[in-house]
């Protein structure tokens, strides 16, 4: 089919989009793909004040990502924001310095928190000691009973032994304790 190129409007605007035949459409889109990946690790790692992505690379790869899926117009999804926009959104992500009566309120209630923390710590330990001061008193008035038990015992066995050897019997002695 011929054309004449003389007839048409010089005028017109119209946009040629060829195929070359050396990738397909889900190639492409994952090569996009990865380079918003790589241009978030930069966002992330260095700020969005760096010298390697701006916010023009940024929406330029959301475009190409929208051309790559065969929609014409990445304008009708997303809107490209203006320097003064990125400006503001800079300012605002800024930490604002904070206010005096705020840090003192925040201090006290630290101050607070820390001393419960170390009164309850205090009382526990207190606790800790009389329950093993207790312990050891049990212990020594135990390993004193076990003495005193132990010391009737080889009384009484001597005791035996003496009336066994001698006939006679010695009078009873009593070591501490209830006589047994």
């Amino acid at each position: 089919m011929a054309f004449d190129p003389r007839h048409w409007n010089a005028g017109i605007d119209a946009t040629v989009n060829t195929g070359l035949g050396a990738g397909t459409r889900e190639r492409d889109m994952l090569m996009i793909q990865m380079i918003q990946q790589l241009q978030e690790k930069l966002l992330t790692t260095l700020g969005s004040d760096n010298p390697y992505v701006s916010s023009d690379n940024l929406y330029n790869g959301i475009a190409k990502t929208v051309e790559a899926a065969g929609l014409k117009s990445p304008d009708l999804y997303f809107t490209k924001p203006t320097p003064e926009d990125i400006q503001k959104r800079m300012q605002a992500a800024q930490p604002q310095p904070p206010d005096a009566a705020m840090q003192r309120l925040q201090m006290e209630a630290q101050l607070a928190a820390e001393k419960t923390r170390m009164e309850s710590e205090t009382a526990r330990r207190k606790l800790e000691m009389e329950r093993e001061l207790k312990l050891a008193e049990i212990q020594q008035n135990g390993a004193l009973k076990r003495y005193q038990i132990d010391a009737e015992l080889n009384l009484k066995r001597e005791q035996n032994l003496a009336e066994m050897a001698g006939g006679t019997a010695l009078s009873t002695a009593h070591i501490g304790g209830l006589p047994g």
